[in-house]
């Protein structure tokens, strides 16, 4: 049984991870799947291996995108043989796409974030080549941009608000129709422009999302509110809906921003939780300690962790006892005394003792 795990991009509701299992379910390669909105993940499990970039294809298929890891490398000497580095690049199963700058002497690659590459690490450094120190980052604005269109969308938004509050202790006053559409038209067609997109996006797909919902709901008051002025002028100041479609939009977007920072908090969380796992090991194969890298362990591996290490793996002690500081995983703070038998658990830490 093969594994894969993808880092899905675009999904805007838990409609679109549910379209995108759905369809991942009806390929005759893949055993079973699971998609998981909150943290924008598939994970894909296969009788037969299957190429990232294949991969990739099934969910570009279906409107989406996958994010993946760039590497460069670059020549130290006059070392450059793009036959070997193109026949290596083009057979090894992690890559999912490569370019090689022959008169710039360096070769680009792309993998999955989770591909162990190390092997074709090792092959281009045999090669003469170096990974590049100075790679260009893409800084994600994504969450600072969402904030600055709720702020703008708010502002917008109140002068609209605030006459409706109005009528509520029965004031008659309104804004000019031509200063609501000023401050609507932007909202709906602007800050609102993604809902557009992701609505669009679906119908294309065949299906509709919760895109489709505040596309077409702002989209018929915003209409609606343009043929009441064509048609009455000024006196359709009362009967028209430009707050309606704008503040929908609005609380939306606040809802967005509200979800990502939760989602960004917990990714976090769990971020901060994986880095605890060591990423080597000491490892007894063939009777002899050797370190290997986390990617390298395969299941009924026995590992070595000494007093001051952190346990590598989930896993059972078949020999040794320690006391281990689980504090980071349950929130007990005192150490546990696991002997021969018990559990461990996956970037724990041995406080005193060895185990295996």
């Amino acid at each position: 049984m093969y594994s894969y795990s993808l880092q899905i991009q675009g999904m805007t509701c838990g409609g679109c991870a549910a379209s995108v299992q759905r369809k991942l379910d009806a390929l005759e390669d893949i055993v079973s799947c699971e998609v998981n909105f909150a943290t924008e993940t598939a994970r894909i499990e296969s009788q037969e291996a299957l190429k990232p970039k294949q991969l990739i294809d099934w969910i570009r298929s279906f409107g989406f995108s996958v994010q993946t890891d760039h590497q460069r490398f670059q020549a130290t000497d006059d070392r450059f043989d793009q036959a070997s580095l193109d026949l290596i690049l083009s057979t090894h199963p992690e890559v999912v796409s490569y370019q090689i700058n022959s008169p710039l002497k360096t070769l680009d690659y792309t993998t999955l974030p989770d591909a162990n590459d190390r092997d074709l690490q090792n092959q281009l450094t045999h090669q003469g080549l170096v990974k590049a120190t100075h790679q260009d980052v893409a800084i994600d604005r994504t969450s600072t941009t969402d904030r600055t269109h709720v702020w703008i969308s708010g502002i917008l938004a109140l002068p609209l608000v605030l006459q409706m509050i109005g009528m509520w202790f029965g004031s008659s006053w309104h804004l000019p129709v031509i200063i609501e559409w000023a401050l609507a038209t932007p909202i709906q067609f602007w800050l609102g422009y993604r809902f557009y997109q992701g609505a669009w996006a679906a119908s294309k797909r065949g299906e509709a999302n919760m895109d489709t919902l505040v596309a077409l709901g702002t989209t018929v008051a915003y209409c609606y509110s343009l043929f009441q002025w064509a048609t009455l002028g000024q006196d359709a100041i009362g009967h028209l809906y430009f707050e309606a479609s704008a503040v929908v939009i609005t609380l939306v977007l606040v809802g967005k921003a509200i979800e990502a920072k939760a989602k960004h908090s917990a990714l976090e969380s769990v971020a901060a939780l994986f880095a605890l796992k060591p990423k080597t090991v000491t490892c007894l194969r063939h009777a002899q300690e050797i370190e290997l890298s986390i990617q390298e362990l395969v299941s009924g591996d026995v590992l070595i962790i000494r007093s001051g290490e952190r346990i590598a793996a989930d896993g059972v002690i078949i020999k040794g006892d320690a006391e281990i500081d689980a504090s980071a995983m349950t929130g007990e703070s005192i150490p546990e005394y696991k002997v021969t038998g018990d559990s461990v658990i996956s970037g724990t830490l041995v406080v005193n003792g060895t185990i295996r």
